[in-house]
């Protein structure tokens, strides 16, 4: 979690001042408050550990209070990849990163602020020598086990296998639509079906038809 080394304001004239708005790390180094180590009292990065022993002795119920921010973290996830699962080109053998920032606000509400398709892996910080390393051997270790949960990563979903024939129509299907709507139709909810049905969805209106 990235702490700014200044506190947050709503005064219009406080936006020139990126230290108060401005988390990223690239940002917050060139203060002179910025303090690497994992510490509550005056880091600039915290670990999860830092981040529940805060809200545990700040506020009642800060167990509850980051299941709370836990549980958004990863719905938030799922929908957003789930929204363009389709879009995403599968290649036998490969996986991607993805690297997703959040923001919580005073009532504990997650919202997605951006998806990075090349997160930074650097490090630099006490929370980052620690975490990079352990993320990315946990990666291979996730690969080599098939999916099954590793103690650097947690498996939040496991969907059915797709058939390679069932993708290649799927982008088959894009395809011709794409097309369409370059020559000007516009996009319709049938369109988002047969995106994420293929060649399946005509069958289906055929075999409703004839069972009314």
């Amino acid at each position: 979690m990235r702490i700014c080394t200044e506190s947050h304001s709503l005064d219009a004239d406080s936006l020139k001042n990126h230290f108060k708005h401005l988390c990223n790390r690239c940002v917050q180094v060139k203060s002179g408050k910025y303090e690497e180590q994992d510490s509550e009292e005056d880091g600039s990065m915290w670990s999860v550990e830092t981040l529940k022993k805060y809200l545990e002795e700040n506020f009642e119920g800060g167990e509850s209070l980051w299941k709370k921010v836990e549980d958004q973290i990863r719905r938030i996830s799922l929908m957003c990849l789930h929204c363009v699962q389709d879009l995403i080109e599968n290649k036998e053998g490969c996986f991607e990163w993805f690297g997703l920032d959040y923001v919580v606000d005073d009532n504990f509400n997650v919202w997605l602020l951006e998806c990075n398709i090349s997160p930074d892996l650097s490090m630099g910080t006490e929370v980052l020598d620690r975490l990079v390393p352990l993320a990315v051997r946990g990666v291979f270790d996730l690969l080599s086990s098939k999916g099954a949960a590793t103690s650097s990563w947690e498996l939040v979903f496991c969907g059915k296998e797709i058939k390679r024939e069932s993708l290649q129509r799927r982008q088959v299907v894009r395809q011709g639509i794409m097309t369409e709507m370059r020559a000007g139709r516009p996009y319709c909810m049938r369109d988002a079906l047969q995106s994420k049905l293929g060649g399946e969805l005509a069958g289906m209106i055929q075999r409703s038809g004839k069972e009314r």
